[in-house]
């Protein structure tokens, strides 16, 4: 795996957690703001 790969690969992974935990967020603001939910 070249250096370059890998950078890409950390890339998306960090997108891919950052949308993960941004998702998770609004669920739990969901849930405060709409507990039935």
């Amino acid at each position: 795996m070249s250096a370059e790969n890998t950078e890409g690969v950390r890339n998306w992974v960090g997108a891919f957690a950052f949308v993960i935990s941004a998702i998770a967020f609004v669920r739990e603001l969901q849930k405060i703001n709409y507990p039935n939910f």
